[in-house]
């Protein structure tokens, strides 16, 4: 009998020993803090010059099937409800019969995604059991406004702790980094007004705690609330379920970064107007962002001649104008592409009277704060010298054409003559340190979804 009980404790130590090998093994390849590695090439830009696969740092892949979980959050104070459960699921893939968004086009946030990608993204959710927090809403909250900054960190680990027994959370580690790919927490109380310090609003962070389930470590995740889902966003136009704020929340998880001004009183102001999904929950995601995420591949002008582009929202086309030699993505150029109120923009006549197609022109500077690497999972939203808050300059701006400075104003707000259109002509543009951009570009015609214009050499 004693030799038995050996025999299995043996046996029990053996299945430990290999149970904790295959963990390490798949943290092996998890991005270690103190190194780099090489980014992957992900095909040859126009120019001939080759791009990374994926430009972003997040920690969900940008391509391909991805499946996130989500975990409802009720308190004993305040349950999760049955409504609130139909309300998520319609929100993140509409799965409910005969269920409407409010969100234009965009229909769930799978849907937008599928869109907002060019079909380049398969993402979908996993509505998890409604995990209920032994600790009431008000202790939560009393603990976060007495400086428990990590409070969500626990709410997290608590409610995967929770369910490790009922769910395989390896199944959410699409690219077999070690890290989920990502997490959605929406609890049950009402969002509050962020100006206060309260735990109830809707933000994106990431932990490093050490503790894995199914040998996955949660890394980044989304924390908001289930009255988020009833027509919150200011660009609702009806009482019925909207998902912007979710997928607003989700392109930090790709890594993108915010393009408000989130400190009015230091650097820039303005933001980008309202007019994006990463300022203001608005519409699509703009070139720059998707050039990140490895969705468009922007033709590099380095010739004078004439270029077609069709509605970005529909079809990906953006140039890109180099200020100098093109230096690839985290240097300084110009965007420039088409934007027709149709599609994922439709409620762009409502809220900005924008009611024919306008060519926008970007102004970037993407570059990247020295020693630091677009895929290290440190430098998320930080690896920029510059942003659209508190830097000299911003990221990423428009180069207006009525010239008058009102973008970069204040709480500013986008309208029709702020853009291009038919007869424009674009010139004297300069880079932050004074190089001109070498062409002057006219908006020869704009019909039938498409911009034709014509580059020519500026004169020095």
């Amino acid at each position: 009998m004693r030799n038995k009980r050996r025999i299995r404790l043996f046996s029990l130590l053996f299945a430990l020993i290999l149970l904790l090998s295959s963990c390490s093994e798949s943290f092996s390849v998890f991005p270690d803090l103190e190194t780099t590695k090489e980014a992957e090439s992900g095909g040859v830009l126009s120019d001939g010059s080759e791009s990374p696969s994926v430009l972003s740092a997040g920690f969900c892949p940008s391509k391909g099937k991805v499946t996130l979980p989500v975990i409802p959050i009720g308190f004993s104070d305040a349950p999760f409800t049955a409504d609130m459960l139909v309300a998520l699921k319609v929100a993140l893939n509409s799965e409910a019969p005969g269920s409407k968004t409010s969100g234009g086009a965009a229909g769930s946030v799978s849907s937008f995604y599928k869109e907002s990608s060019y079909g380049a993204l398969d993402l979908s959710f996993d509505v998890l059991p409604t995990v209920t927090m032994t600790l009431p809403s008000f202790v939560h909250q009393f603990l976060f406004r007495h400086g428990d900054s990590a409070r969500t960190d626990a709410v997290l680990s608590r409610a995967m702790k929770k369910l490790d027994g009922e769910v395989d959370f390896s199944r959410y580690d699409s690219d077999g980094n070690g890290a989920l790919d990502g997490v959605m927490l929406i609890y049950s109380v009402p969002e509050e007004s962020e100006a206060e310090k309260t735990l109830w609003w809707s933000w994106f962070d990431y932990t490093w705690r050490t503790e894995s389930y199914d040998c996955i470590r949660p890394m980044g995740y989304v924390w908001s609330s289930s009255s988020c889902l009833y027509s919150f966003s200011d660009f609702s136009m009806t009482e019925e379920i909207d998902p912007y704020i979710l997928i607003h929340e989700t392109g930090h998880l790709f890594g993108l970064e915010d393009y408000y001004d989130t400190d009015p009183e230091n650097g820039t102001t303005g933001g980008l107007a309202y007019f994006d999904m990463m300022d203001a929950d608005f519409g699509d995601h703009n070139p720059f962002s998707k050039y990140q995420l490895g969705w468009v591949e922007p033709t590099v002008v380095t010739e004078a001649g004439e270029y077609d582009i069709r509605d970005f929202s529909a079809s990906g086309d953006c140039l890109l104008i180099p200020f100098g030699d093109f230096e690839g993505f985290g240097s300084e150029y110009v965007l420039i592409d088409l934007f027709t109120p149709s599609g994922l923009g439709v409620l762009a006549p409502y809220w900005f009277g924008i009611t024919t197609p306008i060519i926008r022109v970007w102004h970037v500077d993407a570059d990247v704060i020295e020693g630091m690497r677009l895929d290290q999972y440190e430098n998320l939203a930080g690896f920029f010298v510059s942003d659209n808050s508190s830097s000299g300059h911003k990221l990423l701006s428009y180069v207006e054409a009525d010239g008058n400075g009102s973008l970069d104003q204040d709480d500013a707000y986008a309208e029709a003559s702020d853009f291009f259109s038919i007869g424009s002509v674009i010139e004297g543009i300069t880079s932050y340190s004074g190089s001109p951009l070498p062409f002057t570009i006219e908006v020869s015609s704009i019909k039938n979804g498409s911009a034709h214009l014509v580059l020519t050499r500026a004169a020095e």
